[in-house]
């Protein structure tokens, strides 16, 4: 999404945590006078990525707002664009395209000479990550009530099948289906990822659902799962817990 931004950006509001991340890397923090309670800095925070404070932002000037399709909600978006505000909006559903992300920002920011070097450096750290031999049958859920699954076409299923998982809940036409026990039990995973976000599951609530289905699970970090830019450069953190999951008796 190309937005009319000023040639020189010099106040930036991210209402995504992994933008944030991103701004940071490429030597831009004090660009950024507002952010979510989700990311990391010092910014005042303009609320959650899906509860923010719209008048808070236009009173703070920016000069471009970073948001993203699944974050945020659209009706924010175009209030935001309505009060005359750049706003960009990323979307990206596979690695390459996160990869992307630094390009993308890096032209907003003036910042293509760090942008080319932090997405060499996460692809770098990316070729040396070794996907699980063999591949493994794996099922995503990031909700519990009801059990919502990551299905294809998103960057975490993705993230899944570099790793050498697959998916065993692509979910059709939903990105994010709703599953039950007894369809996901049928599915045979070998391995059920539970982030800690957006749900954070307690270790009864892991334990009863292993139990119930009779798989290993694996207690993972979500932001290397489901946050772009800087943290693709770990992503042989989430492969190393994958492994210990698989190793765990059962």
């Amino acid at each position: 999404m190309t937005v009319p931004a000023p040639a020189r950006v010099r106040r930036v509001v991210s209402l995504v945590p992994s933008l944030t991340e991103v701004v940071a890397a490429l030597g831009a923090s004090e660009r950024l006078v507002g952010v979510t309670r989700y990311c990391p800095g010092l910014a005042p925070v303009v609320g959650g990525t899906k509860q923010v404070d719209l008048q808070m932002i236009v009173e703070l000037g920016p000069d471009l707002v970073l948001a993203n399709q699944e974050e945020n909600l659209e009706r924010d978006v175009r209030k935001l664009a309505e009060a005359g505000l750049p706003v960009y909006v990323t979307y990206p559903r596979t690695l390459e395209q996160g990869l992307g992300v630094f390009a993308e920002i890096g032209r907003l920011l003036g910042c293509e000479v760090e942008a080319a070097r932090e997405e060499a450096r996460c692809r770098a750290a990316l070729a040396k990550v070794a996907p699980l031999l063999p591949a493994r049958r794996a099922a995503c859920l990031v909700w519990r009530e009801p059990l919502v699954a990551v299905g294809d076409d998103s960057y975490g299923a993705d993230v899944m099948k570099r790793l050498g998982l697959v998916n065993v809940c692509p979910g059709g036409e939903r990105r994010y289906p709703f599953v039950d026990l007894a369809t996901l039990r049928a599915a045979a995973p070998e391995l059920v990822l539970l982030p800690d976000e957006p749900y954070a599951w307690t270790a009864s609530e892991r334990d009863e659902l292993g139990r119930a289905l009779g798989a290993k699970l694996a207690a993972v970090d979500g932001s290397l799962l489901f946050w772009y830019g800087p943290r693709i450069a770990r992503l042989h953190e989430l492969a190393d817990a994958l492994a210990t999951a698989l190793r765990a008796e059962p």
